[in-house]
């Protein structure tokens, strides 16, 4: 990429070169930030996301507000964008950041969803493409309990109880199957 091909404005090196010293130099392009997130976890007890975004670029992110925006990939209600502001990350540092996110949406994501940082391209970056990440959905898993042995004398006085977690979508509950 050639930045003044038709050498219109004046350089350091221009005014060396008008003295009789010759001088090259490789085309000098900045350092960008590459923001990617790396995971993403739901803590129902907060009702939020912990989304971890490292700078996996060779610039410095400096004093600048990080935006984030999640949705359903199924269908179902968006969930509110989020900013962060005064983030600074260095080159391959890793931070981790909030997002409100309501068990009552949430549940609705069963089908999976997608979290994106710097939504709307603000922040100047060396790679735009990988600025989103997919939380898959769950899948489907039926229990069948076919029976069970206790001594005849106590088969009506204990009772049995079966306790299961059901993982989805970045989220775990447990869930009471039966008694």
């Amino acid at each position: 990429m050639i930045l003044d091909p038709d050498n219109e404005v004046e350089e350091w090196g221009d005014r060396l070169e008008s003295t009789g010293v010759i001088q090259s130099h490789p085309p000098i392009c900045m350092k960008l930030p590459d923001l990617v997130i790396t995971g993403v976890e739901y803590d129902p007890e907060g009702s939020r996301l912990l989304v971890t975004v490292q700078n996996q670029g060779e610039g410095l992110l400096e004093n600048r507000t990080i935006a984030l925006s999640h949705g359903p990939l199924g269908g179902g209600p968006p969930a509110a964008p989020g900013e962060h502001a005064s983030i600074s990350l260095g080159p391959w540092e890793t931070t981790v950041l909030n997002m409100t996110a309501a068990e009552s949406i949430h549940s609705q994501w069963s089908d999976g969803y997608v979290v994106r940082v710097d939504p709307h391209d603000l922040i100047t970056e060396s790679n735009n493409d990988n600025n989103s990440y997919t939380v898959p959905g769950g899948a489907r898993l039926r229990l069948v309990w076919t029976h069970i042995t206790a001594p005849y004398e106590a088969r009506n006085r204990v009772d049995f109880e079966l306790s299961a977690y059901i993982v989805s979508a970045g989220s775990r509950r447990q869930m009471r199957i039966g008694k």
